[in-house]
């Protein structure tokens, strides 16, 4: 009995990192289109606020289509860029072991008009990957998203639109303005008893 159960905890603590692995390395996939009750120029307005907030520079601007892009966002160089990239893309099966030294997305944001006061958003990530050859040649490698940024970005953009109350009315005692409060009379004249004079 007791070989039994030894023998279950082992084949559970080997098996259980397995399990762990391959649910992490599932690729999610990226959200759909998000349609929102507001007029397109104030979605549009919050969208480009929600990119700046994220430190996201807009390289290209098309009212017209309703098509953002920003410039690539570069981040983390050296051993860790793997993991990072690892957060919000899966590599490409054919580069599984190779040393990535930088990583990078562009954001491409798609506004439309539904109808009238319905507008409909999509965000679409590009992320990538730097790699270097043992000849020492850099080639960046596209990865494919798994919607951690664009949720992010959804969901930013949804706090915005949805809030009752604007951030930028929403005022801190020492953001409101000086009142004045009314005074009846500013210097009261003061009056000495009356006497009575002999």
């Amino acid at each position: 009995m007791l070989k039994v159960k030894t023998a279950v905890v082992l084949i559970s603590l080997v098996l259980s990192p397995a399990v762990a692995l391959r649910s992490q390395s599932k690729p999610s996939t990226p959200p759909g289109p998000v349609k929102y009750i507001s007029r397109f120029n104030v979605v549009w307005n919050t969208i480009t606020t929600v990119l700046t907030e994220m430190g996201l520079k807009i390289e290209s601007v098309d009212r017209g289509s309703g098509h953002i892009a920003t410039k690539p966002y570069e981040f983390i160089t050296g051993s860790l860029s793997a993991s990072e990239l690892g957060k919000l893309a899966a590599p490409p099966e054919v580069y599984n072991n190779v040393g990535w030294i930088k990583g990078r997305y562009v954001v491409e944001v798609i506004a439309e008009i539904v109808q009238g006061n319905e507008s409909m958003v999509t965000v679409r990530v590009s992320p990538q990957g730097l790699k270097r050859d043992l000849s020492g040649k850099d080639e960046w490698v596209d990865w494919r998203s798994n919607g951690s940024i664009e949720r992010r970005l959804l969901g930013r953009l949804s706090v915005k639109l949805l809030s009752p109350v604007k951030a930028d009315d929403k005022k801190g005692f020492w953001d409101q303005p000086v009142q004045s409060i009314p005074r009846p009379n500013e210097n009261p004249k003061l009056s000495s008893p009356q006497r009575d004079k002999p």
